[in-house]
């Protein structure tokens, strides 16, 4: 993974490893001694929910993905919002020229629906070398960022952030 994310900060993307992560949800049926599972088809990773429904039943999984010629290489470009009960897709491709790292769900102040917030991760793009640091609305991925900041540097590849409000 060092290697990788050093040749991607560099934007050397011809020799990085290719990996196919699936979400997949399994099912367990106690009563009738039944497991089902079912595996997306884009290469995913990792997932994230709406904080207000850690642990509980959520309708909602956003993920980090890489779509179009970005296909099951290192190179994550872009967010998706499956709707678990529905089935259907919601999804904002940053580009071939992007490497995004995981994106985190912002609840709404006020608000107790799921999903009702934002989604707000950081972007590298590997052209120009910077990062960029993207919201969109939660609930509309496909409409793209309502806000992107873009740095004029650098900053490393990390992974995993959490949203905590200020206490003032």
């Amino acid at each position: 993974m060092t290697s990788d994310m050093r040749a991607l900060m560099r934007g050397d993307v011809g020799g990085l490893a290719l990996w196919a992560a699936r979400s997949t949800q399994v099912v367990i049926d106690t009563k009738r001694g039944v497991i089902k599972q079912q595996s997306a088809h884009e290469t995913v990773e990792f997932p994230r929910v709406d904080p207000r429904v850690t642990a509980t039943r959520n309708r909602y999984l956003y993920h980090t993905a890489s779509l179009g010629k970005n296909d099951a290489r290192y190179g994550l470009n872009a967010v998706l919002r499956y709707d678990i009960d529905s089935g259907k897709r919601d999804a904002y491709d940053y580009g071939s020229d992007y490497s995004i790292e995981e994106h985190i769900v912002i609840p709404k102040p006020g608000s107790a629906r799921e999903g009702e917030g934002w989604l707000v991760g950081c972007a590298f793009n590997i052209q120009s070398g910077k990062n960029e640091i993207a919201v969109f609305d939660a609930m509309n991925l496909a409409a793209g960022p309502i806000a992107r900041a873009r740095l004029p540097y650098p900053i490393p590849l990390g992974f995993h952030g959490h949203f905590l409000r200020s206490q003032s």
